[in-house]
């Protein structure tokens, strides 16, 4: 699918919930902001987006860290209840945290739809975003209470923080440069020590034959690593930066296992990493960047679908 770069799960949509090629109809000028109208996860989204007979769909879903993809942007997803309209927009559903009357969305869910909506904006030439003209809500088009008076509170404040992400690269990540470190040879000790040290900070690792490679990181997290290593008496390197293949991304660590156990069930060697937000299952992480596309490969092979992610 043609998109955003950083989703955590693809589910496409049955055929008849879409229309194919929006070129024949127009070009993207606009995102529309939705809320689902309940509390739920991208993959209940995608489940949704899946059924025959359903006559909706949309582009992107938004739960908590968690970005679903169902249609491509190349084609029109059915979901503002107004054909121009849909033929214009790249259209987002949001979990709600809480029901009616305000359907709150979580602080989380909004900072993910800030990069996601900075991200489809820069892809498509659209800043500087304008609530009402780039950044259009549901109830713009027909007589619905979407998006909610708690998201549409927010959608002046949503343009605002996604305008300033104007530069924002295409992983996602902000404009601040981050560092990895190669940390090795380490001890079987060691290796340890560092591991839990990058899963307590939410930093990406991998580790071959005691050399462990942490980052993408911040400067200051980076200090850290740096500290440690002199105190173990290890080498430091500054390292490339990595890339990961990431099979799944999860709210709940429970979740999470599960589906780590189903990988292996698979064959296939996976690790959970904690991040901002909840919990990464990633197959391997890869100073280059063709290494990583051949995992990919490995793992379509399976039946597994991934996501790379550069960071």
């Amino acid at each position: 699918m043609k998109g955003c770069s950083f989703i955590t799960k693809e589910v496409p949509a049955y055929v008849g919930n879409y229309t194919k090629n929006r070129a024949r109809y127009g070009k993207i000028s606009e995102i529309t902001v939705h809320h689902a109208a309940g509390i739920v996860s991208v993959d209940a989204l995608g489940q949704l987006w899946q059924k025959k007979g359903r006559a909706g769909s949309s582009h992107y879903g938004v739960s908590g860290a968690q970005i679903g993809q169902y249609v491509s942007e190349d084609d029109i997803a059915w979901t503002n209840s107004n054909w121009t309209a849909n033929c214009r927009a790249v259209t987002i559903e949001v979990s709600n945290s809480s029901g009616a009357p305000n359907w709150e969305v979580s602080d989380i869910s909004l900072q993910t739809l800030v990069k996601l909506v900075a991200d489809i904006a820069r892809r498509n030439g659209l800043f500087p975003l304008v609530v009402g003209k780039t950044l259009t809500y549901h109830s713009m088009y027909t007589a619905t209470a979407c998006p909610g008076p708690y998201l549409k509170s927010k959608l002046q404040w949503l343009c605002d923080e996604a305008n300033k992400l104007a530069d924002m690269p295409e992983d996602g990540t902000s404009s601040d440069k981050l560092t990895t470190l190669r940390i090795g040879p380490a001890s079987a000790g060691d290796v340890l020590t560092l591991k839990r040290m990058a899963e307590d900070l939410s930093v990406p690792f991998a580790e071959a034959d005691g050399l462990m490679t942490i980052g993408g990181m911040s400067a200051g997290d980076a200090v850290t690593f740096t500290k440690k290593a002199d105190e173990l008496g290890l080498p430091v390197q500054t390292a490339a930066r990595m890339y990961i293949v990431q099979a799944g991304f999860f709210e709940e660590g429970n979740n999470a296992a599960t589906f780590f156990a189903e990988l292996h069930k698979k064959g296939v060697e996976c690790s959970i990493v904690p991040t901002d937000g909840g919990f990464r299952v990633q197959c391997g992480a890869f100073t280059k960047k063709e290494n990583a596309q051949a995992m990919v490969q490995q793992l379509a092979a399976k039946g597994v679908k991934t996501v790379l992610k550069e960071v």
